[in-house]
C-alpha cells in the first residue's frame, strides 16, 4: 500500500506516513512533478497537495505549519534612541517646510481671509515689498499702489502702510515657525539626553 508523508510519497510504509490509495499516490506524483513549488503534506491523518506560496515582503520564507502556510514577519532590530532622535529632527524639518509652504494666515484690508506664502524663496519678495513700501511712505504716497499676490493667487493692491503691516506679519510668521521648530528640536535633544524614547516619539508638530 502506498504512503504519504511531508514532502514525499512511497509505495511502502515510511516514518510519519499515512496510507493512501494507488490513485492518490499517482495524483501526488503528478502534482509534485508539475511544478517545483508543488508539495505533498500530511495533516490530521490526510494527505494534502499544496503549492508553496511566494515570499511576502517584510516576511520570512513561508513555512508549512498546522495544515497551512505561515508567513512569519521579519523581526526588525529596534532603532537606537539616537536614530529615533535623528528621525524626529527630520520630521520636524519636513513639518517646518510644509508650514512655510502653507503660509501665514492674514486678513487683507478688503476683509478677505487669505494666506501669505513664506517659503525661503518668498522671503526676498517680501523684503523687496517692505523696502518699496517704506520708500513710498517716505515720499508721502498714500494710494494703493503696491501689488501683492497671495497664496490663493489673488492680487491685492495695498497702500505703503498696508504693505508694511502685511510684510511685518509675514516675517513674524516666519520667526514663529522657526521658533516652533527650534523649541521642538530642543525637546527632542532633552529627551535624548534623558534616554527617554517615549518622550521623543510623543513629540509632534
Amino acid at each position: 500500500m502506498p504512503y504519504a508523508a511531508d514532502d514525499r510519497v512511497s509505495k511502502g510504509p515510511i516514518d510519519g506516513g499515512v496510507p493512501i490509495s494507488e490513485e492518490k499516490y499517482n495524483e501526488a506524483r503528478a502534482h509534485v512533478l508539475a511544478d517545483e513549488d508543488n508539495m505533498v503534506k500530511v495533516h490530521g491523518g490526510n494527505m494534502i497537495l499544496t503549492t508553496k506560496p511566494a515570499k511576502i515582503d517584510g516576511h520570512e520564507e513561508p513555512v508549512w505549519q498546522n495544515g497551512g502556510w505561515y508567513h512569519a514577519p521579519i523581526e526588525e532590530e529596534p532603532k537606537t534612541i539616537q536614530e529615533l532622535a535623528d528621525d524626529k529632527h527630520r520630521e520636524i524639518d519636513t513639518a517646518r517646510a510644509d508650514a512655510f509652504k502653507a503660509g501665514t494666515a492674514y486678513t487683507f484690508p478688503d476683509g478677505t481671509a487669505d494666506h501669505i506664502q513664506i517659503r525661503p524663496e518668498d522671503k526676498s519678495n517680501l523684503l523687496a515689498i517692505a523696502m518699496e513700501a517704506r520708500e513710498l511712505k517716505a515720499a508721502d504716497e498714500t494710494g494703493q499702489v503696491i501689488e501683492f499676490r497671495s497664496a490663493a493667487n489673488k492680487t491685492y493692491w495695498l497702500t505703503p502702510d498696508q504693505a508694511i503691516t502685511m510684510t511685518n506679519a509675514a516675517l513674524d510668521g516666519v520667526k514663529a515657525i522657526y521658533k516652533k521648530s527650534w523649541d521642538l528640536k530642543d525637546e527632542v535633544n532633552a529627551s535624548l539626553d534623558a534616554g527617554d524614547r517615549e518622550g521623543i516619539e510623543a513629540i509632534s508638530w
